[in-house]
């Protein structure tokens, strides 16, 4: 940033929601000190190639503006740049994008050795609405480890009395996890807290030592915590026998929604909930 009086801060891009429908814009705001601007946006994905909207283009973003529709949008991800200039400072920020039934292409795979492959995530929660009705935290749409949320499920029967909901993975994989609040929230109703906890995998058995790729898992002896809040998005290798915490969800208020997947390497092998 600059040094001079004139100095201002461009932060806080978000695009909502998160996952937009094929075909439809992305919908991004910011916020900025500056009470005028010249923006230039770019924005790109595996299908879509690099576009940038300068300030004297169709379509540009106003110069006092906080908010910009993108054109319709078809590839499975799409990440954008915002920059901003007032005089000779500049500032950029960046956010992405996911496409539900975006469009994907893959080419040729060439490879050597073992070759390990996503199987279809599993959906410990997904596109999950949370409220609070009357101080009783609810979840009322979405899906639950798999099944469709048809009626409104109380947070305290989901992670139980101790207010934690404990998993084992069988295998290497990955969790996602994003949290995010509607369009137009703010004080309490834009917060939420949500502790994700990994503990250290416990030794694999030889038979099963057999059946890992070749570079070495992430072993360790520490517990690691994670805080999530309102609009954050994780994404965390797992090691096989690793024990993961997820914490009840924290909040005041309002409506939240919540997706954790997760992608395990080598075939469907599904979280175990170890009931506590």
């Amino acid at each position: 940033m600059s040094d001079t009086p004139d100095a201002f801060t461009l932060s806080n891009l978000r695009i909502t929601p998160e996952k937009i429908t094929h075909g439809r814009p992305a919908h991004l705001t910011w916020d900025t000190t500056a009470g005028s601007a010249q923006y230039t946006v770019r924005y790109a994905g595996p299908k879509t190639p690099l576009v940038t909207i300068n300030p004297t283009d169709k379509g540009h973003v106003p110069p006092t503006a906080k908010e910009w529709d993108s054109p319709p949008l078809d590839d499975w991800v799409v990440v954008f740049t915002l920059t901003a200039q007032v005089q000779d400072d500049y500032q950029t920020v960046a956010a992405t994008v996911f496409v539900d039934r975006g469009d994907a292409e893959f080419g040729d795979l060439d490879a050597k050795g073992i070759v390990r492959l996503l199987a279809a995530p599993q959906y410990l929660f997904d596109d999950v609405v949370l409220v609070d009705r009357d101080g009783t935290h609810m979840a009322v749409s979405g899906t639950f480890e798999g099944q469709q949320i048809s009626q409104p499920k109380s947070l305290h029967d989901i992670f139980g009395d101790g207010g934690r909901r404990t998993y084992t993975a069988p295998s290497d994989g990955i969790l996602t996890l994003r949290t995010n609040t509607p369009e137009g929230s703010s004080g309490t109703e834009n917060e939420m807290t949500m502790l994700v906890t990994v503990g250290p995998p416990t030794p694999p058995i030889p038979a099963a030592l057999a059946q890992r790729t070749g570079a070495p898992p992430p072993f360790n002896d520490r517990v690691k915590e994670w805080t999530i809040t309102a609009h954050d998005s994780l994404t965390l290798p797992i090691a096989a026998g690793t024990t993961l915490d997820l914490d009840e969800p924290s909040y005041d208020g309002g409506q939240r929604g919540l997706t954790v997947h997760w992608s395990a390497f080598g075939g469907p092998n599904p979280l175990r909930h170890d009931a506590g």
